[in-house]
């Protein structure tokens, strides 16, 4: 689960973006409170990720050199479905790497698990991404 990997990544970076928070969106251990899907993580970031020490970006260029840098940038796709019983359609979480040749890269779980390929390959050609990066 994309979700699941981004919690891993950003921990073990020491940025973590919660699997399950409280009320408040403060990280709290596995299963207390409630557990983050991808779109949650998302909601999360737009929240509470400022007060975590995430900025969000809107340019993908700007993202690709934070990642350059170094620093843990994330990117994400918000999925405005809804499905046949009601619920949001999946989205989907990924953290970007390094650049290579100018190309962004991401590791990923999902339907496709890999490390270090281009964005294409984990998002496609969706537009609308998201980016936040750690400070």
């Amino acid at each position: 689960y994309c979700n699941i990997a981004l919690w891993d990544f950003t921990r073990a970076l020491e940025c973590e973006i919660p699997h399950w928070v409280s009320g408040t969106g403060a990280p709290v251990p596995v299963g207390k409170g409630r557990e983050l899907t991808a779109l949650g993580m998302i909601m999360w970031l737009r929240v509470y990720g400022d007060e975590y020490g995430w900025k969000s970006l809107t340019d993908p260029s700007e993202a690709m050199a934070h990642a350059a840098a170094g620093r843990p940038v994330v990117v994400a796709w918000e999925n405005p479905k809804i499905t046949g019983t009601g619920q949001r359609a999946p989205s989907h979480v990924a953290i970007m790497l390094p650049p290579v040749d100018g190309q962004a890269r991401i590791a990923q779980a999902g339907a496709d698990n890999f490390f270090d390929g281009p964005v294409e390959r984990g998002f496609g050609k969706l537009r609308d991404l998201l980016y936040w990066w750690h400070e």
